[in-house]
């Protein structure tokens, strides 16, 4: 509460009060004290302030079975165009993720974090999110983890929309008729897959190809290229492959990035 001094200057102040009863319940007195937490409130609010007037979305998760939200700012709820009370329905309801992440994009989602937070390790993860009017846009987020509570691990999130130019790269590589897949050259791990890829191989679109190894998904009559092709690939130019893989005539353009 806030309460009005002498001099005319009001205060934030938290009331903490005692009442004893005598041995027939009735009222006999009452003990309090009344701290001053003016300066506390005021940086709070200032802090607050600061958070809503980031350009993206700020949340504290924690990582349970159903999700704890902690905080989140103005931001996140405009980056889901939903108000704070769909917001908070969602998250009490255990339905935050779910509603928000586009299908295709879920399963890849929660097994990324799911396994960054078992390990305590950073989040980054890129996604879709589907707005209240069923319209998506691509969202960026960083996570690092706060510290642990009851053996659970607290993540401070920050959500940001990339450039429009980022986006549409991303729209035109999973709508494309060409097959784009990103991994790292020494262990196979994929880095990024596009629904092209995702059909070629025939897999569900739920499946979470991020962080996996090439082997463990294809057959070895589809390795498109072998060990020897993959450790000799240039980086300063495209080479060229050409494959028969099923009765299809693929066409491939690979180049090593690092």
């Amino acid at each position: 509460m806030r309460m009005k001094l002498t001099t005319g200057e009001y205060r934030w102040c938290r009331l903490i009060g005692l009442f004893y009863k005598d041995q027939d319940g009735n009222p006999l007195r009452t003990m309090g004290m009344i701290i001053d937490i003016n300066d506390e409130k005021e940086k709070s609010f200032i802090l607050d302030n600061l958070l809503n007037e980031l350009p993206g979305g700020v949340a504290v998760f924690k990582a349970n079975q159903k999700l704890t939200c902690e905080y989140f700012n103005d931001g996140f709820t405009k980056i889901a165009n939903r108000s704070r009370k769909e917001i908070t329905d969602l998250i009490d309801e255990g339905d935050l993720r779910k509603t928000l992440i586009s299908p295709a994009d879920y399963q890849r989602f929660t097994s990324m974090s799911h396994a960054a937070a078992s390990a305590g390790e950073r989040m980054n993860i890129i996604f879709r999110c589907i707005d209240a009017k069923n319209e998506m846009r691509w969202v960026h987020m960083n996570a690092s983890k706060l510290r642990d509570e009851e053996g659970r691990p607290v993540y401070y999130c920050i959500f940001t929309v990339p450039a429009e130019e980022t986006s549409l790269f991303r729209s035109l590589s999973e709508d494309s008729a060409t097959g784009t897949l990103v991994a790292e050259r020494r262990s196979l791990r994929v880095l990024y897959c596009n629904t092209k890829m995702m059909d070629f191989y025939q897999l569900p679109y739920d499946t979470a190809m991020t962080g996996r190894v090439l082997s463990d998904i294809m057959p070895l009559d589809h390795r498109l290229l072998s060990g020897e092709e993959l450790r000799a690939l240039p980086s300063d130019h495209y080479a060229e492959y050409h494959r028969l893989v099923q009765d299809m005539y693929l066409g491939i353009r690979a180049k090593a990035i690092t």
